[in-house]
C-alpha cells in the first residue's frame, strides 16, 4: 500500500501503542475456499525480533483455525 511521506509513521514505540490500543486485526489466509478474512484479537509482543511479533488467537468454534493450519499462505511477514 502507497502512504505518502508525510503521512507514514515509522517510530516503533507509536506503532506498537496504536497496536496496544486498537488490538483488533484481520487475519487474511488464502486456503481451498480462497481468501477470507477474520477479525482476530492479537497481542504485541514488542520484544520478539526487529519490529516484535503479533500474537492472535482464534476460538476452535472458528473454522479458521483449520483453514489455517492447511492454508497455502496468510498475509503476514515472516520473521
Amino acid at each position: 500500500m502507497y502512504v505518502p511521506p508525510h503521512f507514514a509513521e515509522t517510530r516503533a514505540d507509536r506503532l506498537h501503542a496504536l497496536i496496544a490500543a486498537h488490538p483488533l486485526g484481520a487475519l487474511v489466509t488464502l486456503g481451498a475456499s480462497g481468501l477470507t478474512a477474520n477479525h482476530t484479537p492479537f497481542l504485541l509482543d514488542p520484544a520478539a525480533g526487529a519490529h516484535g511479533r503479533l500474537i492472535g488467537h482464534v476460538a476452535r468454534n472458528n473454522p479458521v483455525w483449520e483453514e489455517v493450519r492447511d492454508a497455502q499462505s496468510t498475509l503476514g511477514e515472516p520473521d
